[in-house]
């Protein structure tokens, strides 16, 4: 699968779940592969956990954004999620595909898929920075089984946004498309996304 296909899937979900404040998420599963997707700010609750920019130690000896490890908590704190993500690790191939918050959910989501999961893929849009002066991208390229892909518009504030604090770019491969918008907060919204990935296809 590739971004554009990625973003096709996340345009197409209709069925969000709710967990926690407001984190918003949604599943499929077709064959061998379960796909996670995972929405980007759209409240104030969004907006607020996207501000608390403290970072704190977690696994790897990483340090990350409080804000959306609250947020990914809360996802995993939800039954439903939990027992989806668990009680499909016979499955070889594990999707996530998030834009902005979602993104750095996906991101932070790797860490638990790792040992369940044969294939790990993670498409983000626009996520914002989630480690704090230590790149992840030495563990990831350790793993054989994890590929992510960030893509983002190249007049898009979000990814840009964490960096003057000390956090680092994500972990990946990465692909910056022209934003359709001058305005840097609008270049941020899906439809910007979607017209600058369908415009790159055409």
């Amino acid at each position: 699968m590739n971004y554009k296909e990625a973003w096709e899937r996340y345009c197409n979900v209709s069925n969000w779940r709710e967990a926690g404040q407001h984190v918003d998420w949604a599943y499929e599963i077709e064959a061998d592969t379960i796909y996670i997707y995972l929405q980007g700010s759209d409240e104030k609750i969004d907006w607020k956990r996207d501000f608390m920019l403290k970072p704190l130690r977690w696994v790897y000896g990483l340090w990350i954004h409080k804000g959306f490890y609250a947020m990914a908590k809360e996802l995993y704190d939800d039954n439903n999620f939990r027992n989806i993500f668990e009680q499909n690790g016979y499955l070889k191939r594990f999707v996530l595909i998030g834009h902005s918050c979602g993104g750095a959910m996906a991101l932070l989501t790797v860490a638990l898929a790792f040992y369940l999961y044969t294939t790990i893929e993670v498409y983000t849009f626009g996520a914002p920075c989630i480690f704090w002066l230590n790149s992840a991208d030495s563990i990831i390229k350790e793993s054989k089984n994890i590929r992510i892909t960030n893509v983002r518009l190249n007049r898009d504030i979000i990814p840009k946004l964490l960096l003057p604090f000390g956090y680092r770019k994500n972990p990946g491969n990465h692909i910056v498309l022209e934003s359709p918008y001058f305005n840097p907060i609008k270049s941020h919204l899906p439809d910007s996304y979607n017209k600058a990935i369908w415009n790159k296809s055409s």
